[in-house]
């Protein structure tokens, strides 16, 4: 890999698919990138505007731009959480809370249940924020597999309150479906679990 710096501009951005072409003076043509290249995936670039990176070939050998980092002064964020959304995960959670707590109460749910919740979800509303910090000091990045599984261990409920409070993972449409079929998946799952259980009572 050619670990040296160029720069150059966006030509192009494809916001929904998530990738474009940048145009340097060091190369001939227009160089390819994904957003999953970039130091910051919180970001979006806007044609014009001036990008540092290295390169590297791609499977077929064509060379791509990684490493994208803007050289803009304040740079574009997508993806900004408004009132409602911050609301309605605030609820979301809460209902959730509410829930378990419930369940536990009545002893049809083992209390070390939500201690589980309770931990995971430290974990990874920690995991995020170090994975904020590193975005924005563009060093290595946490990869996605890794806060997905800690989401799908039960660290969603964190995971959700570090979007909010961070302002961090909310831009990415593949990022929030896959979020929220867990989350989807671990409700669904208590509310299976409780009607079964009160079900058999």
């Amino acid at each position: 890999m050619n670990d040296q710096s160029y720069f150059g501009r966006v030509a192009s951005w494809k916001q929904k698919e998530g990738y474009g072409f940048i145009t340097s003076p060091s190369h001939q043509g227009d160089i390819f990138f994904h957003i999953r290249d970039t130091f910051d995936r919180n970001w979006q670039p806007h044609p014009g505007e001036t990008v540092k990176f290295t390169v590297q070939p791609d499977a077929q050998g064509r060379l791509r731009a990684v490493n994208v980092r803007t050289q803009s002064a304040a740079p574009q964020i997508v993806g900004s959480v408004s009132g409602f959304d911050t609301v309605l995960a605030l609820l979301v959670v809460g209902a959730f809370v509410i829930l378990l707590g419930l369940a536990v109460f009545a002893m049809v749910m083992p209390s070390w249940v939500a201690g589980w919740y309770l931990a995971c979800s430290a974990v990874t509303l920690m995991l995020y924020q170090e994975d904020k910090q590193r975005a924005r000091f563009g060093v290595w990045r946490i990869r996605e597999q890794t806060l997905h599984a800690w989401e799908l261990l039960g660290g969603w409920p964190g995971a959700l309150l570090a979007q909010q409070l961070f302002r961090h993972k909310i831009s990415k449409s593949s990022y929030a479906r896959y979020f929220w079929g867990i989350v989807s998946l671990h409700i669904g799952g208590i509310l299976l679990y409780l009607a079964i259980t009160l079900f058999v009572l």
